[in-house]
């Protein structure tokens, strides 16, 4: 029966063949597989843009990125904004890559899906909390972390290692390294597809090599940071009389590979298509990896050594930690170099005790190390993993309360926190405390003026607090903390203050003694520079302010940045804030809120005004 996979690679299809695609071209002659090119783990660089060319191309040419190979095989190019740590772009990718790949899966109708993944961001995180996969396997072919230098892809890593049902490794350090991880954790390394190295001497091999004097040094690879181009430089000087071979993806914008390449003994001959490649080593006489020792080369395992091998070629390299292991396995069938005259050394000893037994013994290696007997490891490893969740499939009683428990702990998460804001806002004495920080309550002072404010402080735009205000107002008057009287507020269609004055003329106060605003007054602003003009005008010093409770804090902060030499008091109101604790009034609460605000607001027109 055909499994459904979808395998994330971190190369692109047409990129250089590698496992990724040797597993995807294996395991689509007997199921349907879905291959998403690369992703990205690092965020874009300059020398990027050619990929990023590429892939649009790839998008326009396909539907919606998607291109279909075979019955079997489909290929999908996603187009990703390549900031893959970045909060907001990581949001931007979820909704451009994870819908259109829900959308293509229920039209297949791909089910129980194996998920295998050769990288580990956050997209893929994300992409592995979304969809209930069958299996999960975490395929790692380099150490991303050296690659990505960044804490959120580390963290992601872990993440995706530790949920895994199992961890595929290309290399000794990286399975000692996520082993840690995972203790489900495999080696698989490449494998050489053996078919593809054997060469029918009856094709006449019409190259360019065959015009080249002998001895013939090669390499195939990309010509990328791994390589030694100091080591290189010295080997190719010591023997002149070798001419050297790469093959590969070479960066013409990089110095030191430009310098190389003005050697005579030298040749860069570009990227040529796998199938070919026997046809160009069959005249090597020695093939070599002079790759830089460094942290992020020993979790490598290169995919041409056993390329190599199976063309009988003797093989010459730097002695970084894959090439130790592999020959403690394969009776150190490769040549490690400490130096470059060790290097130097093995290549003509090499090429000097090249017989026939030896390129059987070589061939015979790459034989135990073919992708065919990997593969059949690999497949038997998934299977064992679907049969196991198989069994796990058919517990749907257990599968159904944990979900239901997952749902019933959301809900109860939910009310638990609509009561606390319940509690909060209508229960707890928080919303007292919250509006009794606006009140100030000054002591008076024997001034010259008392000011009364009228219109502020209530819910509702119409009141009666203007009867309270006119009795306090008469009392501070009465017991001597003013002269005279200034009335003043926010106009409504019953003007407020002439009702005030009324009341205070009734209790006996001459009419010479009150003075009132006829200004237009639409805020507390215009109020208090209003104010502030008439004190300036009288030379009025000192006076005691009367206001409701709650617009107390309001009035005192603008007068401060409006005067802030004028000497004044914001005295206590027999209109009390409500002293209930619990339970605390929600119309007054309100108030408190519209106050605050009015704070921030009246703060940043203040700072426009002086400008």
């Amino acid at each position: 029966m055909k499994k459904n996979f979808i395998i994330f690679g971190s190369r692109d299809w047409e990129n250089n063949w590698q496992t990724q695609h040797r597993l995807v071209n294996s395991l689509s002659k007997k199921n349907r597989v879905l291959y998403i090119e690369n992703t990205g783990v690092r965020s874009v660089k300059i020398n990027d843009f050619p990929r990023i060319i590429q892939r649009i191309k790839n998008w326009r040419k396909s539907i919606r990125g998607f291109r279909k190979i075979n019955e079997n095989l489909t290929i999908f190019s996603p187009l990703v904004f390549p900031f893959p740590y970045s909060k907001i772009f990581q949001f931007i990718n979820r909704i451009l890559f994870i819908k259109i790949l829900e959308s293509w899966i229920i039209k297949n109708n791909f089910s129980n899906i194996n998920l295998i993944s050769f990288l580990a961001t956050p997209l893929i995180n994300d992409t592995i909390n979304r969809f209930n996969f069958f299996i999960k396997i975490y395929y790692i072919g380099d150490n991303h972390s050296l690659i990505a230098k960044n804490i959120n892809f580390e963290l992601s890593e872990k993440i995706v290692s530790k949920n895994s049902d199992a961890i595929f490794s290309t290399s000794q350090k990286l399975l000692e390294k996520y082993i840690k991880m995972n203790s489900k954790t495999f080696k698989f390394p490449a494998g050489v597809e053996i078919e593809k190295f054997k060469v029918n001497k009856k094709i006449l091999n019409k190259n360019f090599l065959k015009k080249i004097k002998k001895p013939i040094v090669g390499f195939v690879g990309s010509l990328n940071e791994k390589i030694d181009t100091e080591l290189v430089e010295k080997i190719t000087s010591d023997l002149n009389n070798y001419h050297f071979v790469f093959i590969g993806e070479n960066d013409e914008n990089r110095f030191d590979l430009k310098k190389l390449s003005a050697k005579k003994n030298i040749s860069f001959i570009g990227k040529k298509k796998h199938s070919e490649l026997k046809n160009y080593m069959k005249d090597f006489d020695c093939a070599i990896i002079p790759y830089v020792k460094n942290e992020f080369t020993d979790a490598v395992y290169p995919s041409k050594l056993n390329e190599y091998l199976a063309m009988g070629l003797p093989v010459v390299s730097t002695d970084f930690y894959e090439m130790k292991f592999y020959n403690k396995e394969n009776k150190n069938i490769i040549s490690t170099a400490r130096s470059s005259k060790e290097f130097v050394s093995f290549i003509k000893k090499s090429i000097a005790e090249n017989k026939k037994e030896h390129k059987k013994i070589r061939k015979k290696i790459a034989f135990n190390n073919s992708w065919k007997m990997r593969f059949n490891k690999i497949e038997k490893v998934i299977n064992n993993l679907n049969l196991k969740n198989m069994d796990k499939k058919f517990e749907w009683e257990k599968s159904f309360e944990l979900e239901f428990r997952k749902i019933q702990k959301r809900l109860r998460n939910f009310l638990l926190f609509g009561f606390a804001v319940i509690f909060l806002i209508f229960i707890s004495p928080l919303p007292y405390y919250f509006s009794k920080s606006l009140v100030l309550n000054e002591e008076p002072i024997k001034s010259d003026l008392i000011v009364g404010i009228s219109g502020y402080g209530q819910a509702n735009y119409i009141n009666i607090s203007y009867q309270q205000r006119a009795i306090d107002i008469f009392y501070y008057y009465k017991n001597g903390y003013g002269k005279k009287i200034y009335l003043s507020g926010r106009k409504q269609i019953f003007e407020e203050i002439f009702l005030m004055k009324n009341i205070l003329l009734s209790f006996g106060i001459p009419e010479d003694k009150i003075v009132i605003n006829n200004l237009s007054t639409k805020s507390t602003l215009d109020e208090v520079i209003n104010l502030n003009n008439f004190l300036v005008k009288n030379n009025y010093n000192q006076v005691n302010i009367i206001t409701s409770p709650l617009h107390q804090k309001r009035f005192e902060l603008i007068l401060n940045k409006i005067n802030p030499k004028n000497k004044h008091r914001i005295v206590k109101s027999n209109v009390n804030i409500d002293e209930q604790k619990w339970f605390y009034p929600l119309e007054t609460l309100k108030v408190a809120i519209y106050e605050y605000f009015s704070i921030i607001y009246n703060s940043i027109r203040i700072l426009f005004i002086k400008k």
